[in-house]
């Protein structure tokens, strides 16, 4: 918080939700001063942290837990940067592990037929089919 304080002139306050954030300090020191920090359970994204200066005004960031792998990391980020976005931070984490899931389940495909999945079952089906008709 020392980097942005010095960078958006005195960060005044943080707020979260507390559902990350198991514990949430009233008061934390940076830079020579108190940052005051809120939490709102119903009113804040889970996925969002919001600070509040005087000069910079409120900003939103998001979130990204730290588990997060270096490309879906780098992937949220881009997507919470674009100028325009109009998707919340939890819809983003939401639309990451959609993406996470398509290509694992699509890796997967690719490694049964790889090992002789669809093609090698079909040929099985059509073996079948002749020895029970016995042709």
């Amino acid at each position: 918080m020392k980097v942005l304080d010095a960078r958006w002139d005195r960060i005044t306050h943080v707020t979260v939700n507390p559902t990350y954030w198991p514990v949430v300090p009233r008061k934390v020191p940076v830079a020579g001063h108190t940052v005051h920090v809120g939490w709102f359970a119903e009113e804040q994204d889970p996925n969002k942290l919001l600070l509040f200066s005087y000069a910079a005004g409120r900003w939103d960031l998001l979130v990204v837990p730290p588990e997060t792998d270096a490309a879906a990391a780098a992937r949220l980020m881009s997507a919470a940067a674009a100028p325009g976005g109009i998707l919340t931070a939890s819809a983003l984490m939401v639309s990451e592990d959609a993406t996470r899931d398509a290509r694992e389940a699509l890796w997967q495909e690719e490694g049964w037929e790889t090992e002789g999945g669809a093609a090698s079952a079909t040929g099985n089906q059509a073996a079948l089919l002749t020895s029970a008709r016995g042709k």
